[in-house]
C-alpha cells in the first residue's frame, strides 16, 4: 500500500510590511461612509467625473471593477444628458453611502438638480453685501453714450440690465432708457429705482429671445449688452441678438456688445463649449461673428479688450468692480492656466448700424 505524500503546510507570513498591509486591507470591510458630491451637469466631463468617483469610492475601501466602472458610467451619461438638456446651469448630485460591514459594496444615486438662470443668481446673491457686478457703470458704455448728443433725443436700449448698473445712470442723463430683463427680481429693483428718482426708465421683464417681447424698430441711437453673451447657448442666438439690434437700432445707431472671443489659432472643441456655457463664460470665435457684418446692415467699429478698456478708463478706486472681474475676464473661470494664458478674453465689440 502506497502511502500519502504528507500535505505540505502553507509558509506563514512573517514580513512586516506584507502583514501591515494585510491588516489594513482587511479594515476596508469596517469603513462607513456617507455623502454627496455636487458636479457641473457638463456631459463632456463624463470621463474626469467618472475617473474622481472612482477614486472617493476606493478611497472608502470600496474600490469597483470593471462592470461596475461600466454601470457607474452609463448611469453618470444619462444623467449628465438629462440635467444639461433642461437646464445649462443644472448641478449634477451624486450622493453615496457604504452597506454596514462587514459587507464591501456601495451605493450611489445620481440625479440632476435643475436650475433656472434666475435660481442660480437668486443664490449667487444671497448674503452678498456689494454689488453683484460693480458700483459703477461701464466706462466703454458711458464714453459712447457722451457721443450721441442731446441725451433727451437718444433713446438707448439695454439687454440682459440687471439691476441697472448702466440702464439707471443713463436715465439719469436724461436717456430715455428701456432695460430689458429676464431676471424679475432684478427688473423689479429697477422698477423701484425709477419710481423713486423719476427718470426716464421704462423696465421690460423678459428676454431678448422671448416672442412676447416687442421691441420698436428704428428707435435707439445704442443698444448696449454687457455680460450677457456669456449665457448665450449657440451661436444661433448671438444671430438672433444682431437680427434684432438691427431692427431696432436707427441708422447710424450703435451696438454695444461684449462677448468672449478666442485667441487666433484656437479652435474650441465641444468639451471647451460645454465649460464655457457652465462656467458663464460662452466663448464665440471671429470667424463665428463674421456674419454681423457680412449678412446684416453693420459695421464693425471696434474689438477691444475689456479689461484693459475699463482698467484704464474707471476711477482707480473702483478697480476691479469686483473681487472675481479680472480673472472672468481674463478666462480663467474656464481654464487653470496663469493670468493671460487662457486662449479666450472678454471683449468690447461696437458695430454701427448702416
Amino acid at each position: 500500500m502506497q502511502k500519502k505524500a504528507p500535505t505540505k503546510k502553507p509558509q506563514r507570513e512573517t514580513s512586516v510590511a506584507v502583514l501591515k498591509s494585510a491588516l489594513i486591507r482587511r479594515f476596508d470591510r469596517r469603513i462607513m461612509g456617507a455623502g454627496e458630491i455636487e458636479l457641473p451637469c457638463v456631459p463632456t466631463m463624463l470621463e474626469p467625473y467618472l475617473a474622481k468617483l472612482a477614486v472617493v469610492f476606493a478611497a472608502l475601501g470600496k474600490p469597483f471593477s470593471d462592470e461596475e466602472l461600466t454601470q457607474l458610467r452609463n448611469a453618470l451619461k444619462t444623467e449628465l444628458d438629462r440635467g444639461y438638456s433642461q437646464s445649462a446651469y443644472s448641478r449634477l448630485s451624486v450622493r453615496y453611502e457604504t452597506h454596514k460591514p462587514p459587507h464591501p459594496g456601495i451605493q450611489y444615486f445620481i440625479s440632476p438638480k435643475v436650475l433656472t438662470l434666475e435660481e442660480v443668481y437668486t443664490q449667487w446673491g444671497v448674503g452678498q453685501t456689494a454689488p453683484l457686478f460693480g458700483r459703477l457703470p461701464d466706462a466703454k458704455v458711458m464714453a459712447l453714450a457722451r457721443e450721441l448728443g442731446d441725451p433727451k433725443s437718444a433713446a438707448i436700449l439695454d439687454v440682459g440690465a440687471g439691476i441697472g448698473r448702466n440702464s439707471v445712470p443713463l436715465a439719469r442723463l436724461g436717456h430715455p432708457t428701456d432695460a430689458l430683463e429676464p431676471v424679475e427680481s432684478m427688473a423689479n429693483k429697477m422698477r423701484e429705482t425709477a419710481a423713486a428718482e423719476k427718470i426716464p426708465l421704462e423696465v421690460v421683464q423678459g428676454s431678448i429671445f422671448s416672442p412676447d417681447v416687442s421691441l420698436k424698430s428704428g428707435r435707439y441711437k445704442l443698444a448696449i449688452v454687457a455680460e450677457v453673451t456669456s449665457h448665450f447657448q449657440t451661436l444661433g442666438e448671438m444671430r438672433t441678438l444682431f437680427t434684432k439690434l438691427a431692427d431696432t437700432l436707427a441708422s447710424g445707431g450703435l451696438a454695444l456688445v461684449s462677448a468672449f472671443l478666442t485667441s487666433d489659432g484656437y479652435k474650441p472643441d465641444e468639451m471647451a463649449r460645454q465649460a464655457s456655457l457652465a462656467l458663464w463664460s460662452m466663448m464665440f470665435t471671429r470667424a463665428e461673428l463674421g456674419f454681423v457684418s457680412q449678412e446684416l446692415p453693420f459695421d464693425r467699429v471696434s474689438d477691444e479688450s475689456m479689461l484693459e478698456f475699463e482698467k484704464e478708463h474707471l476711477p482707480a478706486d473702483a478697480w476691479p468692480p469686483t473681487s472675481w472681474y479680472e480673472a472672468w475676464a481674463q478666462g480663467n473661470d474656464v481654464f487653470a492656466l496663469p493670468i493671460g494664458k487662457a486662449p479666450i478674453e472678454h471683449r468690447w465689440l461696437t458695430y454701427r448700424r448702416r
